[in-house]
């Protein structure tokens, strides 16, 4: 994170709240998202690769979905490397903003809008994003991303509540090249919850 700037952000309603962002990317198993409140997991959602299927969870409810992973999940969950989601926040509309030095690392910088990839991602039912825009800073030696910071504007849907919600996400690169147990990419539904409908 910045030291001068707050957590990750989402706003609607006319309040604002801070949250936490756990990611998991395996070029193998797919993708896992957390998203938190505190230290209260809000949702998660599992895409899985090898399967081709999509699970979200909602603990709060005690609420869970599934569904088929669309063909731009399929590509998302082909891109997950470091240099694969740079080539996906690349591949809209961009340009590149100078140098900067992050934590001591040299970095270019590239300002990106609306990457096709991250349009409707989900189903607009499940999670509306109607635009996207951010910056990447990749470091110059090794050719990876530092950081990627981004504005989504994201309509009514189950995610948001049914409200439309601004999101201000921060997403720091921690650790790469390490092995994820396979069942972090688990999509069975948790015991005692209920399909929404």
């Amino acid at each position: 994170m910045r030291p001068d700037e707050p957590n990750s952000v989402l706003e609607f309603g006319g309040m604002k709240w801070e949250f936490d962002l756990v990611k998991y990317f395996s070029e193998q198993y797919g993708l896992v998202e957390e998203g938190y409140i505190g230290n209260e997991l809000i949702y998660r959602f599992t895409f899985n690769r090898p399967k081709r299927e999509t699970l979200l969870i909602l603990p709060p409810w005690k609420k869970y979905g599934t569904f088929t992973s669309t063909d731009k999940q399929m590509k998302l969950l082909e891109n997950m490397s470091p240099k694969g989601i740079i080539n996906l926040l690349l591949e809209g509309d961009y340009r590149e903003l100078g140098k900067e030095n992050i934590n001591g690392v040299e970095a270019e910088v590239f300002e990106f809008q609306n990457p096709d990839t991250f349009r409707e991602l989900l189903p607009k039912a499940i999670f509306d994003i109607q635009s996207l825009k951010g910056k990447v800073w990749i470091g110059i030696d090794e050719q990876l991303p530092i950081w990627v910071e981004g504005d989504f504007v994201i309509g009514k849907s189950v995610m948001t509540m049914f409200n439309d919600l601004i999101l201000h996400e921060f997403n720091v690169l921690e650790k790469c090249d390490i092995e994820l147990d396979e069942n972090i990419f688990d999509i069975t539904p948790p015991e005692g919850y209920t399909e929404f409908t």
